[in-house]
């Protein structure tokens, strides 16, 4: 089940205009780096070299321990502020780069130093709270449901993603990545949706999902 439509805008508006802020006040102490190595892993949990500042590009957030894709995310975004807050000293997560990525990296100290000056605290948490959100939404869609629900709900996260991506990775191995699910089970789950008319795939790519 997604937010509504007004809720939803609300949110994106607010996260929009707390980035801007810590961006603006951010990136003049901050250092480029382009990140695009498609496959590979950019940057661990730890964030050891600091916040980074996702100014261009887009990125998954895999599970360490068994690859699998939690969350996937659109610049402008910041990465390394949990491990900053609450450093726990392992490597639960993995950054990787799915499309060519532009990151400025700020020092921990420069971080908070420009955040205590310039009274950022609200939108740091607000970020904060959007990665939060963005995580439980993963959690809702996987825990306690069956396999139909599953596939149903990241089919909706598909659709909202950029025609790049869906053009990119088909339906299924989309799913895949995010559920752990065997192959036979979501190609089954797709077939019997095709069959309903509740979605439209070619070549095992979505085109659209036809019913709400």
């Amino acid at each position: 089940m997604t937010n509504p439509p007004e809720q939803s805008g609300r949110s994106d508006e607010l996260l929009s205009v707390n980035i801007s802020r810590l961006f603006n006040a951010l990136l003049p102490l901050s250092e480029p780096q382009s990140l695009y190595r498609s496959g590979s892993f950019i940057m661990d949990s730890q964030g050891e070299n600091g916040i980074w500042l996702l100014t261009e590009g887009r990125i998954v957030i895999r599970r360490r321990i068994d690859g699998l894709i939690l969350a996937s995310q659109q610049a402008p975004i910041m990465l390394g502020m949990a491990e900053f807050f609450l450093p726990t000293g392992q490597n639960f997560y993995d950054i990787e780069a799915v499309s060519p990525c532009t990151t400025h990296v700020i020092k921990k100290t420069d971080f908070m130093t420009v955040v205590n000056r310039d009274q950022l605290w609200e939108s740091v948490a607000v970020v904060e709270a959007y990665i939060i959100q963005v995580m439980s939404q993963r959690d809702r869609l996987i825990t306690s449901r069956s396999a139909t629900d599953m596939v149903w709900g990241h089919l909706e996260l598909l659709q909202q993603e950029p025609e790049e991506i869906r053009q990119r990775i088909s339906a299924a191995q989309y799913i895949r990545d995010r559920t752990g699910l065997s192959r036979s089970t979501v190609m089954d789950t797709l077939a019997r949706l095709k069959r309903q008319g509740a979605i439209q795939l070619q070549r095992g790519h979505l085109v659209c999902i036809c019913i709400d």
